[in-house]
């Protein structure tokens, strides 16, 4: 059956400094329009002595045959690499990394002897956990599956958590290979994945990455990690404020310490100094337009933080001091203050994430001498609405940027 040229390279493969053309040949056996292809051969000739190699495959039938030329071995001539799909379920890939040297070409790695010494054991263990253990690395690692749904757990675990039998997982064979120069220095390294299953090949954890150098005399693992699939969240979280916020202004969080302001927080959030790890983060801005202007502060720490937000705090400038106007929870950011307003002062816009309820932005109206003290009961802001107004707190909530109450 004819052959067809499949993929090609120039690269200089035999260190004379001229370049030599490598290609990879194969027969389709049921038309150029299917991509399976047959008696796959490397190709390489020689620029210099004019000759041609071919180098046979331990693996010849198979998908989209791929070529890299790169310097593996630290030597400064390019080795031959090439990978191969299989088409099987699994997804599994051969790969070859050939160099030249005295004379002829050499086999530097072979995704079959790859498989092979890489031995993994997957088993399940109570409590809907599972373990990869590889015992040619000494490297275990143990994640849980219990966002895996109650179908499915049941199928293997009791209502304590305890398997109902003996179930083993395992590491597929070879399922992807690149080449990386991670030291940017010319010299690639191997980065390789194989697929964690389950309970069959569709069940997939994740995937073992193993990264690969040359020590000279053959490839030896650099690291090795577990990359797990993540699960998708149950609730949305906007991050970003959406494209309906126009900022007049970003106000920066106050890097100087204000003793007034620590006695007052101190004060109304009976905070003990020395035991609870309370930071600040605040703003002064006139709310209510009487050119005095109010502090919104911002406090995080275990006292005042849960899973829902934090708790914030405005407070009026008074010749005595800080007097409390509004406690606010819970609070994320963005925080914006609107140029609307209610009762004479300015509107305030947070962000609202709590269980249960779908992530939006709530209006804060100033009502009876103060703001709500709990956003997740306020009017949403429509997500056609355009907000005009001043951001908060505009560096964000880093450690940095707050000051540590003392």
């Amino acid at each position: 059956m004819e052959l067809v040229t499949l993929a090609m390279k120039y690269g200089d493969i035999d260190g004379d400094e001229l370049i030599d053309r490598v290609f990879i040949v194969g027969s389709r056996p049921f038309g150029l329009s299917s991509p399976q292809v047959r008696d796959i051969q490397l190709i390489v000739e020689q620029n210099k002595t004019k000759k041609t190699t071919r180098i046979p495959l331990p693996e010849n039938l198979g998908y989209e045959p791929s070529l890299f030329l790169g310097d593996f071995t630290g030597d400064g001539v390019d080795d031959i690499m090439i990978v191969i799909s299989s088409g099987g379920s699994g997804g599994t890939v051969f790969a070859y990394l050939y160099t030249y040297n005295n004379g002829g070409f050499h086999k530097l790695f072979d995704s079959e002897q790859f498989n092979q010494f890489m031995k993994y054991e997957v088993p399940y263990l109570n409590d809907y956990q599972v373990n990869v253990t590889n015992y040619n690395l000494r490297k275990s690692y143990t994640f849980n599956i219990s966002d895996r749904g109650e179908k499915y757990l049941s199928a293997i675990y009791d209502s304590n958590k305890k398997l109902k039998k003996r179930v083993n997982g395992d590491v597929a064979h070879l399922s992807g290979i690149y080449p990386v120069d991670f030291e940017r220095d010319g010299i690639f390294e191997l980065v390789i994945f194989q697929k964690v299953n389950g309970l069959y090949q569709a069940d997939g954890f994740g995937y073992v990455e193993t990264v690969l150098h040359w020590d000279g005399k053959q490839f030896v693992a650099s690291r090795q990690n577990l990359a797990l699939f993540g699960s998708e969240l149950t609730e949305k979280r906007i991050t970003q404020p959406p494209l309906h916020f126009v900022f007049s202004h970003r106000l920066f969080t106050e890097k100087k310490r204000n003793k007034q302001l620590e006695l007052a927080i101190t004060r109304e959030f009976q905070v003990k100094k020395g035991i609870d790890k309370v930071r600040y983060y605040y703003n002064m801005i006139d709310l209510n337009g009487d050119g005095i202007p109010e502090v919104f502060v911002f406090l995080t720490g275990s006292k005042l933080c849960g899973n829902e937000g934090c708790m914030a705090a405005i407070f009026k400038t008074t010749a005595r001091g800080f007097q409390l106007l509004s406690k606010i929870s819970p609070v994320f950011q963005p925080i914006v203050v609107s140029t609307e307003k209610t009762n004479g002062y300015h509107d305030i816009i947070t962000y609202v994430s709590k269980g249960g309820v779908d992530p939006f932005y709530a209006r804060l109206k100033f009502q009876h001498n103060s703001y709500p003290s709990n956003p997740t009961h306020q009017p949403r802001v429509p997500e056609t609405a355009t907000i005009i107004g001043i951001l908060l707190l505009a560096d964000g909530l880093e450690p940095q940027a707050g000051i540590l109450l003392e």
